[in-house]
């Protein structure tokens, strides 16, 4: 597996985000600021991505379902719930 995808479950399996490109954490960490704001387009952007890499290197079509569900988000509840999820998914599979 590629170093990027194994920093990628990394991050998402524990939900610390440290790691990443600056203006990738930002983005999925704005989701979680109490305000009026819909999920940040780069935030879904990014999140979907790394699902979509995480999903086809561990053969997880959960994984690459929320892909595209991310994208069709409308409230950060919706996206929160997806890291989550997907939290639960990669601790599942034994990589925790």
């Amino acid at each position: 597996m590629e170093r990027a995808i194994i920093e990628s479950i990394a991050c998402y399996r524990v939900g610390d985000f440290s790691k990443m490109r600056e203006d990738a954490r930002e983005a999925i960490l704005s989701l979680y600021k109490n305000d009026d704001e819909k999920p940040a387009h780069m935030a879904r952007i990014q999140i979907s991505t790394n699902l979509l890499l995480m999903g086809k290197a561990l053969q997880d079509n959960r994984l690459l379902r929320m892909a595209v569900e991310v994208l069709m988000v409308n409230e950060k509840v919706e996206a929160i719930d997806i890291l989550l999820r997907t939290q639960e998914i990669l601790r599942e599979n034994g990589l925790s």
